[in-house]
């Protein structure tokens, strides 16, 4: 278990009392009935979710001059990257206070916060080669094809390389009505020991869509990567990972805020030879992703 270096130095001034913690910052902090406060991790232990509950001096109580108490707990809670997180005063020998402290994950490193705890994000794969960025401003057509759905749905309202926000792009957009699909197909197949990793911008979207990809060649199945209320849908880049294994398909993919989803998808064929399609289908009113930073084996 990691924890992070925690000195307590306080410092009373009328009423108020502030605790110095290396990294920490403090969001809250009270008077409890000492002994009384209880946690399940130990302290300000960033990688594990918790709670904490204690009995909470309410100062100048009636009658006049004397104190009472209410019990009160709280749960570990992520807000963004940041940590909220209980901790008992007595874990670090002041039985008379507790608190709820803050600490950024990502000021950690390769870290977001997920679920009450701050989560190591999976890093990039190294030894992958850049397949396309899309920084020529155009379509390289040795390394792509534009394509239908299979099943022959129109193309959408547009498509094709566009400079977003200074950045070049494979842009997707539907905005009128009907089920309309397009596709990236790179020029390639993949078999055992490959790996293609993109980024997945999902910008918009109204009711209806899927961000896509189908696997061909010598087996065919249909992988959602985002669809609502099915599959996580956040708006922002998700990180994707397809995998060639042995008889097996590993797909990876991290949601902007550093979920991780992971899927195993059993290849009958060994050492089979595969495609994909990779891109945007839509039977709502809009959708709006971009794609960009493909790497490759």
């Amino acid at each position: 278990m990691k924890k992070l270096l925690l000195i307590p130095i306080f410092i009373f001034v009328i009423f108020l009392v502030v605790i110095v913690i290396a990294q920490w910052n403090v969001a809250v902090l009270v008077n409890v009935v000492p002994g009384s406060c209880v946690e399940t991790d130990n302290g300000a232990d960033y990688e594990n979710p918790g709670s904490i509950s204690a009995s909470v001096i309410i100062p100048n109580s009636y009658p006049p001059g004397t104190n009472s108490s209410v019990p009160a707990s709280a749960d570990d809670v992520c807000d963004g990257d940041v940590l909220f997180e209980g901790a008992c005063g007595n874990t670090y020998g002041y039985p008379g206070l507790a608190g709820i402290l803050s600490l950024n994950c990502s000021e950690l490193g390769n870290y977001a916060c997920q679920s009450g705890a701050c989560v190591a994000i999976q890093p990039p794969s190294q030894n992958l080669t850049l397949y396309d960025d899309f920084s020529s401003g155009s379509l390289n057509n040795s390394l792509w094809e534009i394509r239908q759905d299979v099943e022959g749905q129109p193309l959408t309202d547009e498509y094709g390389v566009e400079n977003e926000n200074g950045n070049f792009v494979f842009h997707i957009l539907k905005n009128s009505t009907g089920d309309k699909r397009t596709y990236l197909f790179p020029n390639r197949t993949f078999t055992t020991g490959d790996k293609f990793e993109w980024g997945s911008n999902l910008v918009s979207y109204q009711d209806g869509f899927a961000g896509m990809v189908l696997l061909t060649g010598d087996q065919y199945i249909r992988i959602g990567i985002q669809t609502p209320g099915i599959l996580p849908d956040e708006i922002g880049v998700w990180h994707i990972t397809f995998e060639f294994q042995q008889n097996n398909l590993h797909i990876l993919r991290q949601s902007p805020t550093g979920t991780i989803l992971i899927d195993d998808l059993v290849l009958n064929q060994q050492n089979g030879i595969y495609t994909l399609y990779i891109g945007l289908a839509s039977w709502g009113p809009e959708a709006h992703m971009d794609f960009d930073n493909f790497y490759t084996s």
